[in-house]
């Protein structure tokens, strides 16, 4: 599923209390992946803030189970 959205890069809201937090104005978000817990498993939710799109995949409870050991990867990878 893919939906379009609009994001002023300035200010995000906090979906839970609808609080809106600035942003550093050198922070320029491109992407950002949250992993959400659903009655039916797991749902992987995508957003693309260059062309402000969002899609979700579901995913397996074990692959989200997996998800600190990949981080983990990723940093030593990276630092």
């Amino acid at each position: 599923m893919t939906e379009h959205l609009s994001h002023d890069p300035e200010t995000s809201a906090d979906e839970e209390t609808g609080e809106i937090a600035e942003t550093e104005p050198e922070e320029d978000i491109l992407y950002s992946a949250e992993v959400y817990r659903t009655e039916n498993g797991c749902v992987l939710r995508v957003t693309d803030w260059q062309d402000g799109t969002v899609q979700t995949y579901p995913v397996a409870r074990k692959m989200v189970d997996k998800l600190p050991f990949y981080l983990s990867m990723l940093k030593s990878k990276l630092g």
